[in-house]
């Protein structure tokens, strides 16, 4: 195997690692007021996002969410900074 092949599989698999790191480590709460969505194991971070500022929520499925019964939710604001696309 030569070095690119490598730098691929590394990619690929440090990529992995992280989206498996993301999904364990970040909390998502629904409330009246709005979404808060907490992240992060050792430095952590918190966002709020007030109910009245969503003005376009989208639900999207495929084939093989709807297999397992997942979806993925995306929530536009006004602002760039403030979208949320959720994978539940």
């Amino acid at each position: 195997m030569n070095i690119v092949q490598w730098g691929a599989i590394a990619v690929f698999g440090f990529s992995f690692l992280f989206r498996i790191y993301e999904t364990l480590f970040t909390k998502v709460v629904f409330a009246e007021d709005g979404i808060h969505i907490h992240k992060g194991l050792f430095s952590k971070s918190e966002q709020f996002i007030p109910r009245e500022k969503f003005e376009n929520v989208q639900t999207q499925a495929n084939v093989l969410q709807r297999l397992f019964g997942v979806q993925s939710i995306t929530m536009e604001t006004g602002e760039a900074t403030s979208d949320v696309t959720l994978n539940l």
